[in-house]
């Protein structure tokens, strides 16, 4: 096995063309499942991230093994882990109900790199097992993310209350039960009745109804006059 990699560890032209190839196909397996998500950053910017990644890594050993530069080879792959957050900054989208999305997509871009410098460099082994794990954690926890967020939804209501005096009771009866209250902003209310407080609440909701059921059970509750789904 040694003797048929033993080409592959040189620095040569098979050699370059091989990992720019396997950072390539690693990277595009990882895109592919965040592309068939619909997210931002998906399989060409997967495939774009992994090659440069191993090119950048095969530019510090060219300019130390080819050149006979006495630089550290490692110094451009390092400016590219430190770099490729800029990219992944770029996919991360905060919404107006405060919900983050793009960590994942984010975080994926930052592991290509990683996987495109250890194609670079000739670390096969680790390029080919991180790639495997990656795409594992991207694709299958998906699952047991649904399940358990089916239990456990998030939701964002818009709620009216008589009054300021209103506020605290609700907050302590929305944190009981099936409620939890993860966040909440208090603004004028929108309808301009006066007397009415205006609030903008998040909840995590362990139960099995309707989001029409919910808004129905927490216009019951004392002081409430106005709920209202946020998207």
């Amino acid at each position: 096995m040694e003797g048929l990699l033993s080409p592959l560890a040189e620095f040569n032209f098979l050699s370059v063309s091989f990992r720019l190839l396997l950072a390539a196909v690693l990277s595009g397996v990882v895109g592919l499942e965040r592309e068939s998500h619909g997210r931002i950053a998906g399989f060409r910017t997967h495939i774009l991230v992994g090659i440069g990644a191993a090119m950048a890594a095969m530019v510090g050993l060219y300019a130390k093994e080819v050149l006979g530069f006495g630089t550290d080879p490692l110094r451009v792959g390092a400016q590219v882990m430190s770099g490729i957050g800029f990219l992944g900054a770029g996919t991360i989208l905060v919404k107006n109900t405060a919900k983050v999305k793009g960590l994942t997509t984010a975080a994926g871009l930052w592991c290509m790199a990683s996987i495109g410098l250890a194609c670079g460099i000739g670390f096969y082994s680790g390029a080919l097992v991180g790639a495997g794990l990656s795409f594992i954690v991207v694709a299958l926890p998906t699952r047991l993310e649904n399940r358990w967020t089916n239990k456990h939804r998030l939701h964002n209501f818009y709620v009216e209350v008589n009054g300021l005096d209103a506020v605290n009771p609700l907050i302590e009866l929305l944190d009981k039960g099936a409620y939890r209250m993860l966040g909440l902003e208090i603004h004028s209310a929108r309808s301009a009745l006066p007397g009415l407080v205006g609030l903008q609440v998040m909840l995590r909701i362990s139960n099995d109804r309707t989001e029409s059921e919910n808004i129905q059970e927490l216009l019951a509750l004392p002081g409430v006059v106005v709920v209202l789904p946020l998207k």
